[in-house]
């Protein structure tokens, strides 16, 4: 059995009526239909909108601002192979202000080169998070010092719930 045809996208004419709220929820937020990785949790809906509810605060409203939120976007796509979120968060990314070089090393699985302090912070406590399932003291401690310590503690809370939870949508 082939990956889409286990939760295969539910044609809207076919939803129950707690899938059709779910759709129009999710319509009043994002402005637009079900699409991508929340047509299949259709299946439960009310796991969608928690899902989407999740993800627009992780996008939009989390602590390490919408930058930095697109930067660790790119790293978790990267890191788990998400090329669906790789294609739809690389050109938010660049029009948010990441530069294109940053964004092509990190598609490449190199450390960028030139990247600003509070990128080089986020990308480095994720690359670690990532790839040895922890972060280093030194590297906790650089994160600590720029971003937890001015008393914003849920910089690292946020940081790391986007690159744990893009993996997944």
């Amino acid at each position: 059995m082939r990956a889409g045809d286990r939760l295969p996208t539910i044609a809207p004419e076919k939803y129950t009526d707690e899938q059709r709220q779910a759709a129009e929820e999710f319509k009043a937020a994002r402005k637009g239909p079900v699409f991508g990785p929340f047509e299949p949790m259709m299946h439960s809906p009310r796991l969608m909108n928690q899902a989407r509810a999740m993800g627009d605060y992780l996008r939009f409203n989390s602590a390490i601002g919408n930058v930095l939120s697109e930067l660790a976007i790119l790293v978790a796509a990267r890191e788990w192979t998400q090329d669906y979120e790789w294609t739809v968060h690389a050109p938010i990314a660049l029009k948010a202000g990441i530069k294109p070089d940053v964004i092509e090393a990190i598609a490449d699985g190199r450390r960028p080169p030139a990247m600003t302090e509070d990128e080089a912070i986020v990308y480095d406590f994720l690359t670690e998070l990532n790839r040895n399932k922890r972060v280093s003291d030194p590297t906790f401690d650089r994160a600590d010092r720029r971003f937890w310590q001015k008393g914003d503690r849920g910089s690292d809370r946020d940081s790391t719930a986007i690159t744990r939870f893009w993996p997944c949508s």
